[in-house]
């Protein structure tokens, strides 16, 4: 038993065993990425049901050819002669196909440029959409004949104080105004004899 505790990487009553998720002679050596988080084997590190989505080898600790990045989630860019990059840095070691640039073979010549002014152009066809609309709205609260102040229904109208019914004649004379008392209509029921 180990008074003062294991060292680093070591555990178990005797600091016999490696620390779950290293591997190696002196257990220094990380696992790789094992499917399910099972632990890699301790002596030889390999993953003993497989590896995760993206990584290859025994031990699991390379990406998937074409892949790269954090979980080798990554994909390569447009590598020379359809090459993979390098799986750590995501760089293309022989350059670019065609057409393409940087070090990571994504930016095609010219493309950058041209979305550059994609960009700049959109934005400003939304700004100026967005200053005709608020114009329009503008113009139309004060032009609108039916746009009114709330407080303009509740002033009297004084002008047209003085309605008469002679202003309701129609063409030829003739009054619209007639009587308000209902019209009676007239009953057929008082002919008819009942015999019993």
């Amino acid at each position: 038993m180990c008074a003062n505790g294991c060292k680093n990487y070591w555990t178990g009553e005797f600091c016999q065993d490696c620390t779950v998720g290293f591997h190696g002679e002196d257990c220094n050596k990380k696992c790789g990425q094992c499917v399910d988080g099972i632990p890699c084997n301790v002596s030889s590190g390999v993953c003993p049901s497989g590896c995760q989505n993206y990584w290859v080898g025994p031990m699991c600790t390379e990406c998937l050819p074409y892949k790269y990045g954090p979980n080798c989630s990554l994909d390569c860019g447009h590598c020379k002669n359809a090459g993979p990059c390098s799986g750590m840095t995501g760089k293309c070691a022989d350059g670019c196909q065609q057409g393409w640039t940087d070090d990571f073979c994504l930016t095609g010549e010219g493309m950058s440029t041209l979305l550059l002014y994609a960009i700049i152009g959109a934005l400003a066809m939304f700004l100026l959409v967005a200053i005709a609309v608020i114009f329009l709205k503008v113009g139309r609260k004060s032009t609108n004949p039916y746009h009114k102040h709330p407080t303009d229904d509740a002033k009297p109208n004084l002008q047209n104080a003085s309605n008469n019914y002679d202003s309701l004649k129609r063409p030829g004379g003739m009054n619209i105004y007639f009587s308000l008392e209902p019209k009676k209509q007239e009953s057929h029921y008082e002919d008819i004899n009942i015999t019993i």
